[in-house]
């Protein structure tokens, strides 16, 4: 996977610096002209995809190169899953006096676990911050599937660095008593363009396919009703409960949190069962809110 990704790096021009033993900026030429909506605004999972191969540019090496705090050697000989997310999407990321392109990725560790590995990156165009993206990934056997402990010896040399943050933790979502506050839609089948190189659904794309049920949501009544503007998500902090594959059929389920005006609480579900909770915060909900 590492090989694959460092062909695809080559090709990007990315340019990668340690700025410190626990720090890295990548460099990347931006975003895409597909990375917006119609509104000439940026996709959300355009670019949480797009900070998520800076993070990986940080933790993997070219032959004979390094990785920040050596976390190729962790990861190059296990899988690695992302468990949970948090992304804030800046106001002044949909600001379209601001340019999108070159984009400056700052990467640090910020925790360590017995299994995990909590990685905190801000993206920002010149010195204007747009995003900030926090992951939570477990190390895991690639033979046996289970969690791997990081070495003692590898916490004596470089734990010390990486206690700037706390571990990440997603409670479960609590249904409201009142069901009929909850929405269900079809968010639709997962394609091969979907899905990686391992055949599961792209992490990026389950925000994809949140954002896109919960628009469907909103059209359900009248799909000639576009919104007027761009739907701006503020927030989103994300469960990745199970994997989801190329075929599978998924629905989700949403309300509003009942003490979060203007965020919602997402579960999708595959024939039944829970395989990614989010919670959604929109700079620009009270536009909509009444037709959900």
């Amino acid at each position: 996977m590492s090989d694959g990704f460092n062909r695809i790096i080559q090709q990007l021009g990315y340019e990668k610096q340690f700025t410190a033993p626990n720090c890295a900026r990548v460099t990347v030429p931006g975003l895409t002209y597909t990375s917006f909506d119609g509104h000439a605004s940026p996709q959300p999972w355009s670019v949480v995809s797009i900070i998520h191969s800076s993070q990986i540019d940080t933790t993997n090496a070219p032959e004979d190169g390094e990785s920040i705090l050596g976390l190729h050697h962790l990861f190059g000989k296990n899988t690695i899953f992302v468990v949970v997310t948090k992304v804030l999407f800046y106001d002044r990321l949909y600001d379209e006096g601001v340019a999108k392109a070159p984009l400056c990725m700052d990467t640090s560790v910020s925790n360590v676990g017995r299994s995990t590995v909590v990685i905190d990156t801000v993206m920002t165009s010149g010195q204007i911050p747009l995003a900030k993206y926090q992951s939570s990934s477990i190390i895991m056997d690639r033979t046996h599937g289970n969690p791997v402990e990081i070495p003692q010896q590898w916490k004596s040399t470089y734990g010390h660095l990486c206690q700037t943050g706390e571990p990440m933790r997603f409670r479960a979502l609590e249904r409201p008593t009142d069901q009929s506050c909850v929405s269900k839609v079809s968010a639709g089948r997962v394609s091969y363009s979907d899905t990686d190189a391992n055949r599961h659904l792209n992490f990026s794309n389950y925000l994809r396919f949140c954002y896109d049920g919960f628009i469907s949501g909103y059209l359900r009544n009248d799909r000639t009703r576009f919104p007027r503007q761009s739907v701006q998500l503020k927030s989103a902090f994300a469960w990745y409960r199970k994997q989801c594959y190329y075929g599978d059929d998924l629905e989700l389920e949403f309300w509003e949190h009942q003490t979060k005006p203007g965020t919602f609480c997402v579960d999708m579900l595959r024939n039944g069962e829970s395989v990614y909770q989010c919670l959604h915060e929109f700079y620009n909900i009270k536009s909509i809110r009444s037709s959900l």
